[in-house]
């Protein structure tokens, strides 16, 4: 099928599993219908990522093209696949992921003793993130998450900290799963959020994403863009004492890069 041309069946059912076999959308599934997967960003580089694809049923997929690209009933053999795989696949999935979350629990509970243990909320925040991002991404992001957020107050650990770490793991883990440009946005953004304040931190994101939109028009691959960014770009973050002065560099710079190496520099 055209709209899903790139994405291959193993990949496909990877997304359709992570989405519990539901449209992302209107939350139809199976078996009442069929599922496909759509890229966010079609065309880019990176358009067939998992975090950059989703599951829609047929309705939406129409929907989304503005005509009709998908016909259900004539997809009646694949629905009974989806539904046949979804079925054999539920029971070993689950207990798959449970054995996968038990184990970062307990490393995470070996991490915390003899001061705390995970209470119940913390252990199921921790699976669900072990279902959603996978049992390596959570393992790689671990150590980081711990010797960012944990303090230690009198040989024990605090509290508000082992909280913080919790959260983190999560939060961490969804940034490891994004594209390099994404992740770079979010560097820069966090940047701007300590130096600047939190009050300026959805107007610095909406112009740093204009900011990265003309330089993809302009021919600026994603290699490029994520390096600007987490080099040029963040160090002038703490360059200037005033959001609007880092503001008017940004529009300054960005105009820089059109006239020099517009249309492209690879």
């Amino acid at each position: 099928m055209e709209y899903e041309a790139n994405i291959s069946p193993e990949l496909k059912l990877q997304i359709l599993s992570r989405d519990a076999f539901k449209c992302t959308n209107c939350a139809a599934g199976v078996p009442d219908i069929y599922l496909g997967v759509q890229s966010l960003y079609p065309g880019q580089p990176d358009e067939n990522h998992p975090t950059n694809l989703r599951t829609l049923c047929v309705s939406c997929l129409n929907a989304s093209q503005g005509r009709r690209i998908i016909d259900s009933l004539s997809f009646i053999e694949e629905r009974k696949a989806q539904l046949e795989q979804m079925l054999s696949e539920k029971y070993g999935f689950r207990m798959f992921f449970k054995q996968q979350a038990n184990e970062i629990i307990k490393y995470v509970n070996n991490l915390l003793r003899p001061d705390f243990l995970l209470d119940r909320t913390e252990t199921f925040r921790i699976e669900r993130t072990v279902y959603r991002f996978g049992f390596i991404t959570v393992l790689d992001v671990l150590e980081d998450a711990y010797y960012d957020k944990i303090k230690i107050k009198n040989g024990v650990i605090t509290l508000e900290s082992k909280i913080l770490f919790v959260r983190a793991i999560s939060a961490y883990s969804y940034i490891s799963c994004l594209p390099g440009v994404e992740q770079a946005l979010k560097y820069v953004v966090d940047g701007c959020r300590k130096h600047f304040g939190k009050s300026y931190e959805h107007q610095v994101k909406a112009r740093l994403r204009n900011y990265v939109d003309y330089l993809r028009k302009y021919g600026y691959n994603e290699d490029w863009i994520e390096q600007d960014l987490r080099e040029d770009v963040s160090r002038h973050v703490w360059s200037y004492s005033r959001i609007s002065i880092f503001e008017r560099w940004l529009l300054n710079h960005c105009k820089e890069l059109i006239l020099v190496k517009s249309p492209k520099r690879q």
